[in-house]
């Protein structure tokens, strides 16, 4: 069993002379206890856990030279139950049932303004109710030995209380310009999905994985599918894993190929237009990853080198909203170290 106990505290303070203020002064406070009780029976892992939130917004707008004091409080119970089990001797599978509570963020409840950083007006709304989810997960894991293991993962998530970003017409016109536009708004949702995994070690220095993912969205209010909802996408990897030597170790040379579909699925409505823009094409990247390891008075130094779309591919992600003004960074690197001491 385990118990714990959780408390912070998180303010903003905007400067006295602020002219333009994104986020208001505000002061959160967060507590939170929960209990988790884990148990083997037959060689069956259960583990059962349930969590109090307590959730307090104080913040302070001023409008038209006004000042204004919002409180906001959310308060929720949730629980989850969680079973590993062998299905066979090299089959196993992990069922997960649980409730979720997530409160709105202080952006979602009082943002009202230019977000610099996006280039784009954001209006949040004060009195949104907390997200309640009612989640299913289920997980098979297939290892017949320690070269091959392929994995699969399936959820359904209920949510009351969605909170997402939704572009309105038209955008803003300020004495900059326009702006696109988004209000966050609230809806009933069902999100859901399967993440794919596989990974094979053949021969003797070298691995093949690859992963998928395609996750869904469905906006159980309108009857019709959410905006801004990750596109399906797969990725290849192929590693080359020289062996260690008395200076290089933990070794790898390899390539990865990333595919993003064009998102398909969005809203349907022809009474409003729905984006400021149709959803990017399909695009494939290509990435080099190097990495070793060497040891420096006997602790170990990790070094390693990413080359990110090598080809110099020209495209836009759908999630990402420059996509609206410019393509995604061309051909790019990054060089990591990493030392214990």
């Amino acid at each position: 069993t385990e118990f714990g106990v959780q408390y912070s505290v998180q303010q903003n303070i905007n400067k006295d002379n602020s002219v333009r203020i994104f986020i208001p002064n505000y002061q959160l406070n967060s507590f939170g206890i929960y209990a988790i009780a884990n148990v083997n029976v037959n060689s069956t892992y259960l583990s059962f856990g349930i969590r109090y939130d307590s959730k307090q917004f104080d913040a302070f707008k001023r409008e038209l030279g006004i000042q204004t004091n919002i409180k906001r409080n959310f308060n929720n119970l949730t629980a989850t139950a969680q079973a590993a089990y062998k299905i066979t001797s090299h089959i196993q599978g992990k069922s997960i049932v649980a409730t979720a509570f997530r409160p709105p963020a202080v952006n979602e409840l009082f943002a009202n303004g230019l977000h610099q950083g996006l280039a784009s007006i954001e209006v949040g709304n004060p009195l949104f109710n907390a997200e309640q989810n009612l989640s299913f997960t289920q997980e098979i894991t297939y290892k017949p030995d320690s070269n091959f293991k392929f994995e699969v993962t399936a959820y359904s998530n209920h949510i009351s209380n969605y909170i997402y970003l939704q572009p309105v017409q038209p955008p803003s016109f300020t004495i900059r310009g326009y702006y696109p536009t988004f209000n966050y708004v609230a809806t009933n949702a069902h999100v859901y999905g399967f993440d794919v995994a596989l990974q094979y070690n053949f021969r003797k220095h070298w691995q093949v994985s690859s992963k998928t993912s395609i996750v869904r969205g469905w906006n159980k209010t309108s009857k019709d599918w959410i905006i801004l909802m990750p596109a399906d996408r797969a990725s290849f990897e192929l590693n080359f894993l020289p062996s260690n030597n008395k200076i290089f170790n933990q070794n790898l040379i390899g390539i990865e190929i990333t595919h993003v579909k064009q998102q398909t699925l969005v809203p349907t409505s022809t009474s409003v237009l729905q984006d400021y823009a149709p959803p990017p094409a399909a695009y494939t990247v290509f990435n080099l990853n190097t990495q070793t390891t060497i040891k420096i008075h006997k602790k170990p130094v990790q070094i390693g080198c990413t080359i990110f779309n090598i080809l110099n591919t020209k495209f836009r992600d759908y999630l990402n909203r420059f996509r609206y003004f410019i393509d995604e960074m061309g051909l790019n690197a990054s060089i990591r170290l990493s030392y214990n001491f």
